[in-house]
C-alpha cells in the first residue's frame, strides 16, 4: 500500500515515459524540468508527490548507486496478478518524492537516446497506425510496459481514496499504444479498437481515471466486494492534467505528430488543465488545441518582472510556469564566464568599463586581433538542434573553434565526414558550468519550433552571449536579450498521405460511432463529428517523414555576419555579455515569491 499523505497535503501523481536516463540534466532538458517540477511541489509542503515512469533495471541501479539510494530500493509486485503486469522498483528520494518504476526489458528503448535515425528503423506498421514501438512490443500490438504503467497509476489513485491530481507529461507516451483489456472491468467494446487490440496510452489512462457518469451510476449497484477492486478507480475527484513542454509530441497543430483518432481526442477532452512551459506553448495550445477541448483560454493577468511570462486567472484551463520558478537553473552564484572569455580572446586590448546599458556602436568597429581564437559552442548537437548549420559555419569560419556536446554516434560520423579540424565533440557531462567555461559564444540554431530552450538561459546566467534561431520560444527563453535572433529554415512535418486520404466524412463518422460504444463500457465520451474534428484528424503529421531543408548559404552568411560583429571587439562582446547576464539574473534570481503559490492555486481550481 502507498503511504497516506499528511492531513493538510494533497497528492499528485506525476507520469512520464522517461525520468531515469544516462544523460546529464542539460542534455535531457525535458526530464530535468519534470524532476524540478516534482521537487518544487514536494518542497512546497502542500503535496505528497509520487512519480511513475518506465526504465531499464540497469539504469535504475546506476541511478540509485550514483545518488546513494541503493538501500532504499524496493521490489514491488503488482496489486493484482494480471496478464502483462510488470514488477516495479520503488524508492523515496532525499526530498521525499516517491518514485515507482515499471521495469522495461534490457535492450529496449526506454531511457535511451531517441534519435531520428533510430526512429526511422521502427516497423512501418507502427507509423501507419500512428504509434511508436519498441523491440518487445510493436505499435500495432501495444506496449505492454506502458499498459502496466496505466495500471500502476490507476491503482495508486484508487488506494488514495481522496481527491488527487494526475499530471501526465505530454511526451513520447502520446505516441504509445497499449493493449485493450478484454477481461471485464472497464474493457473497451469498440469494434475497431478490438480489431487492432490497442488504444492510445492517454485514452487508457483517462478511461481508468475518469469514467462516464453512467458507469458511476452502475457502480453504485455493484456488490461491496466488487467496489473494493482497483479497476473501478475512476472517481470524479481525480483531476487529470497535462504538462506541455514539447510541441512535437502533441496531437494538435502543424508541429504535433502524435496520433489523431477519436479515442485520443475523447481522452484530451477530459483533461482538466494544461501546464505550459512558455507563453509560446500556451499560444500554440490556444490556437490549435483549445477549440477542440473543454478548456478556457489562457489569461495574461499575471506578470513576471517587466515581462508577462506566467500565470493564469481563476477560470483559465491553461497555466504558464517559467522553468526558473521551478528551480531549473539553480540559485547561483554563477561565474562570470563572459569576462573570462574576453580576457582570453583579447587580453588587455580595448579594456574599459562596460555595463549592460552601454550603447552598441551603429557600425562594427575595426576588428581587434585575437590572442586566442574564440570558441563557439552548442550544448546539444543533433539534426533537430541545427547540426547542419553548425558544421556549415565551421566550414565557413575556419579561424574559429567549434565545440559541441553530442551523445549520438551519427553526429560523430557527421563530424568525421565533414573533415573539419576546428570541430570538437564532447560526451554529455554532469557540470554544465564546466562545459560552458570552454565556450565563448553559445549557438542555438534549432530547426524545430522549440517549447522553451533552457540552454540559452544557462549560458546567459554566466555572461556568455547567445545567438538563437527564430524558432518557437527561443527568443522568449533568452529573455529578449540574445545577441541576435536569426532565421533558420524549419523542419516541415507533412500530413500522412495514407491517413489524409482515408478521413472522409463518412469514414470519420464510422469511427466516431464505434467510439460511442465506449459509453456502454463506462469510458470516455466520443467527440462529435464536425468540420473542425475532420480537419484536425486529416492533419495527422508524420515525425518520421519530417522534411529537413538543406542549409541555405544565405542563412549561413547571416549567422556568420552576426558572429563576426559580436566578436569584432572586446567592447561589443562585453556589452552583449553584460546585457545577457543582467537579463538572465533578473529572470532566474528575482523570481516572484508567489509564483509557485499561483501554480498551487491553479491546481486547486483545475
Amino acid at each position: 500500500m502507498l503511504p497516506q499523505p499528511k492531513a493538510q497535503q494533497q497528492t499528485i501523481l506525476l507520469v512520464k515515459y522517461q525520468v531515469v536516463v544516462a544523460h546529464e540534466a542539460h542534455f535531457a532538458g525535458g526530464i530535468h524540468l519534470f524532476n524540478c517540477l516534482a521537487a518544487s511541489l514536494a518542497a512546497s509542503g502542500l503535496f505528497k508527490v509520487h512519480v511513475f515512469t518506465i526504465a531499464r533495471q540497469s539504469l535504475v541501479m546506476h541511478h540509485a548507486l550514483s545518488h546513494g539510494l541503493l538501500g532504499s530500493l524496493k521490489l514491488v509486485q503488482p496489486h493484482a496478478v494480471m496478464p502483462g503486469q510488470r514488477e516495479r522498483l520503488r524508492w523515496t528520494s532525499k526530498d521525499g518524492i516517491q518514485f515507482t518504476v515499471l521495469l522495461q526489458p534490457e535492450g529496449s528503448t526506454a531511457g535511451s537516446t531517441c534519435t531520428r535515425e533510430a526512429a526511422e528503423s521502427e516497423a512501418a506498421e507502427s507509423e501507419a497506425a500512428g504509434y511508436v514501438s519498441d523491440e518487445h512490443s510493436s505499435g500495432t500490438k501495444g506496449n505492454a510496459v506502458a499498459a502496466a504503467l496505466v495500471e500502476a497509476v490507476a491503482e495508486a489513485a484508487a488506494q488514495l481514496g481522496q481527491r488527487c491530481f494526475v499530471l501526465l507529461d505530454a511526451d513520447r507516451l502520446q505516441h504509445v499504444a497499449v493493449p485493450v483489456p478484454v477481461d471485464g472491468g472497464v474493457a473497451c467494446s469498440c469494434t475497431q479498437q478490438q480489431q487492432q487490440q490497442t488504444e492510445p496510452f492517454v485514452h487508457a489512462l483517462a478511461r481508468r481515471l475518469k469514467h462516464h457518469h453512467r458507469q458511476q451510476e452502475s457502480t453504485d449497484r455493484l456488490a461491496p466486494q466488487q467496489l473494493q477492486q482497483p479497476h473501478h478507480c475512476g472517481s470524479s475527484s481525480c483531476k487529470l492534467l497535462v504538462l506541455a513542454q514539447n510541441l512535437h509530441h502533441l496531437p494538435f497543430g502543424p508541429c504535433g505528430t502524435a496520433p489523431r483518432n477519436p479515442a485520443t481526442l475523447a481522452a484530451w477532452q477530459l483533461v482538466d488543465g494544461v501546464l505550459c512551459v512558455s507563453r509560446f506553448v500556451a499560444s500554440y495550445m490556444q490556437q490549435h488545441a483549445l477549440p477542440l477541448l473543454h478548456l478556457d483560454s489562457i489569461s495574461n493577468s499575471s506578470t513576471r518582472g517587466s515581462d508577462t511570462t506566467g500565470g493564469s486567472c481563476s477560470s483559465s484551463g491553461v497555466f504558464v510556469v517559467h522553468p526558473a520558478d521551478l528551480g531549473a537553473f539553480g540559485r547561483g552564484p554563477f561565474a562570470d564566464l563572459g569576462a573570462a572569455a574576453a580576457a582570453k580572446i583579447w587580453g588587455q586590448q580595448g579594456m574599459h568599463h562596460i555595463t549592460s546599458t552601454t550603447q552598441l556602436p551603429q557600425q562594427p568597429p575595426p576588428p581587434q586581433q585575437w590572442q586566442q581564437p574564440p570558441v563557439l559552442g552548442m550544448l546539444k548537437l543533433s539534426r533537430e538542434k541545427g547540426s547542419g548549420l553548425f558544421f556549415a559555419l565551421a566550414a565557413q569560419l575556419p579561424r574559429l573553434q567549434f565545440l559541441a556536446v553530442a551523445a549520438d554516434d551519427t553526429m560523430q560520423r557527421a563530424a568525421g565526414a565533414a573533415g573539419l579540424s576546428n570541430v570538437q565533440l564532447l560526451q554529455p557531462q554532469a557540470d554544465v558550468g564546466g562545459v560552458l567555461a570552454r565556450m565563448d559564444v553559445l549557438l542555438v540554431p534549432s530547426v524545430l519550433q522549440e517549447a522553451f530552450g533552457m540552454v540559452a538561459l544557462d549560458a546567459m546566467l554566466r555572461g556568455i552571449p547567445v545567438l538563437v534561431a527564430d524558432a518557437g520560444a527561443l527568443p522568449e527563453a533568452a529573455a529578449e536579450a540574445a545577441a541576435a535572433v536569426l532565421p533558420v529554415d524549419l523542419v516541415q512535418f507533412p500530413a500522412i498521405a495514407s491517413l489524409a486520404s482515408q478521413h472522409s466524412s463518412n469514414h470519420l463518422q464510422q469511427q466516431l460511432q464505434e467510439q460511442q460504444q465506449l459509453d456502454a463500457a463506462g469510458s470516455c465520451d466520443a467527440p462529435e463529428c464536425s468540420d473542425r474534428v475532420l480537419s484536425w484528424q486529416a492533419g495527422q503529421r508524420s515525425w518520421h517523414g519530417g522534411v529537413y531543408p538543406q542549409v541555405q548559404q544565405q542563412c549561413v552568411d547571416i549567422w556568420a555576419a552576426a558572429l563576426q560583429q559580436l566578436l569584432s571587439s572586446r567592447s561589443v562582446y562585453m556589452q552583449h555579455s553584460r546585457r545577457a547576464k543582467a537579463a538572465a539574473e533578473q529572470v532566474v534570481l528575482q523570481a516572484a515569491p508567489g509564483r509557485l503559490q499561483e501554480l498551487v492555486d491553479w491546481l486547486g481550481r483545475a
